[in-house]
């Protein structure tokens, strides 16, 4: 059976929320709860998660840095 939809209403059918319920998911998991002071994510596996933002932020500073470094040598 298909459902069939207008092109103003992807959202009837659940396309939308099925595109982006593993994005939302993983923002649930990885989230602090007070609550529980800790995160969902390390009461399942009991090892704190590393996210790729927190990488990149780490990079960005570090470039960052250099380019300090660099215009002080310059100067």
């Amino acid at each position: 059976m298909h459902r069939i939809t207008t092109a103003y209403h992807p959202h009837t059918n659940g396309q939308a929320e099925s595109r982006l319920l593993e994005d939302a998911l993983w923002a649930r998991r990885t989230t602090y709860r007070t609550p529980l002071g800790m995160y969902p994510y390390w009461i399942v596996f009991c090892k704190a998660c590393h996210l790729l933002v927190e990488l990149e932020h780490k990079a960005y500073w570090a470039v960052k840095q250099c380019n300090l470094a660099y215009d002080q040598a310059r100067q």
